[in-house]
């Protein structure tokens, strides 16, 4: 509904700079507000684990594409942020990124973890080279098949391809490994504000759907463990099945 609202108000905004219609027919057009929903389409760590394992190391593309995954989901940072990242805002050793030019224009440190700095540094080495070829280096780390930067489109693709060949069937993009890198964190129990600044927010507010997850898993240990819910199994015939570990 809000999609449809922007296009009208834009499209109005048009014919009052043209004198067509009064300024007036605009303020009926508010947003609706969105409900505070959990994320969607977030995958799980043994689902994200797949796409990982399903790409093999073998081809320059296929280091890229690896690279970029393992990236993502260490980091969160945004699709625009990842093909935005240039050669010098890579600390292998310290395991860090430099976002530039993040949301807003601001920029940020993210931690890069050890095995995405593994994958990551065995692109730089040799993959990016013979992508490269002879063309001049531009900087940026992550390069198409034909050696110029990529784009958000070619990222996106990069991650339904494998999602795909690892039999996902949950719509799977960037944003999707984001969300999913920062459910995993606050369900590990990781401060909220360190999960705040990882993902670039200014303030908790849009971190609140990753923190309701907790009373979703309070909600089912408390159905699989609380002694009366017990007995209601008893009543629907359910008795005796064991509660998973």
């Amino acid at each position: 509904m809000n999609t449809h609202l922007l296009a009208l108000r834009d499209f109005f905004r048009v014919l009052v700079g043209k004198g067509a219609v009064p300024r007036l027919l605009l303020e009926p057009l508010s947003y609706v507000k969105e409900p505070k929903l959990l994320p969607k389409n977030v995958l799980k760590h043994e689902e994200i684990v797949r796409i990982l394992e399903r790409v093999p190391g073998d081809t320059p593309i296929h280091l890229r594409d690896r690279a970029i995954l393992e990236v993502l989901y260490s980091t969160a940072i945004r699709r625009e942020e990842l093909v935005l990242l240039a050669l010098p805002d890579v600390d292998l050793e310290g395991g860090a990124l430099r976002i530039e030019r993040g949301k807003g224009g601001k920029g940020r440190m993210v931690p890069l973890g050890k095995v995405a700095a593994d994958w990551l540094g065995r692109y730089v080495r040799s993959a990016r080279p013979a992508l490269l070829g002879r063309r001049d280096d531009v900087g940026v780390v992550f390069l198409s098949k034909r050696g110029l930067p990529m784009d958000g489109n070619s990222v996106r693709e990069v991650l339904r391809r494998w999602a795909r060949a690892a039999g996902i069937e949950k719509p799977v993009s960037p944003h999707t490994f984001r969300r999913s890198c920062a459910t995993a964190m606050i369900r590990n129990r990781a401060n909220p504000g360190h999960v705040k600044d990882i993902l670039g927010h200014d303030d908790f507010r849009s971190l609140g759907a990753y923190v309701n997850l907790e009373i979703v898993d309070l909600k089912d240990a408390h159905r699989r463990f609380h002694p009366r819910e017990q007995d209601d199994d008893k009543e629907d015939g359910t008795a005796g099945v064991k509660a998973p570990k």
